[in-house]
């Protein structure tokens, strides 16, 4: 009988990429301008780093969930940045088709986190993970959401 082993390996390059990427796009916001707010790697392991006051003050888990989002984006876009300049139209096409792409991880935010992990109704928003995060500022569910958009980035870009 045939067997097969599946193997998933991190691309080490891609992921310092992903978190450079993520911590310029950090940087570059308004809302979190004079702060603190980073992402650091070692080897790999990713550390969230947001000890902003107005975020220490407000939503923890909102924050912890919107750096997953923004990972999650700096992933795809890397991955489309990268490789031989073939020309303007193939290279915009690919950028285009990449960022296209990353609309994919707010349904698979809900579908995998909300429905298949929490077990409630499907809804794109105003559902059970929505409160969660907004009202119950539960960190622990933000943490599942933030992999599941960095999980996502990873299966779009074929990387894992």
């Amino acid at each position: 009988m045939p067997s097969f082993d599946i193997v998933s390996e991190v691309n080490k390059v891609e992921l310092k990429n992903a978190v450079d990427q993520a911590n310029k796009e950090i940087a570059n916001r308004f809302d979190f301008k004079g702060s603190d707010a980073r992402v650091e790697q070692a080897e790999l392991v990713l550390t969230l780093y947001a000890d902003d006051e107005e975020i220490i003050g407000e939503n923890v888990a909102a924050a912890v969930s919107y750096a997953g989002a923004m990972l999650a984006i700096a992933i795809i876009v890397g991955h489309a940045a990268e490789g031989e300049f073939e020309g303007w139209g193939p290279s915009l096409r690919a950028y285009f088709v990449a960022l296209a792409s990353s609309l994919a991880l707010y349904p698979t935010r809900q579908l995998v986190v909300q429905t298949l992990m929490l077990r409630q109704p499907f809804s794109l928003r105003g559902g059970a993970l929505d409160r969660l995060i907004a009202q119950d500022r539960n960190v622990g569910a933000s943490a599942v959401e933030a992999v599941s958009y960095v999980a996502a980035a990873l299966l779009l870009t074929g990387v894992a």
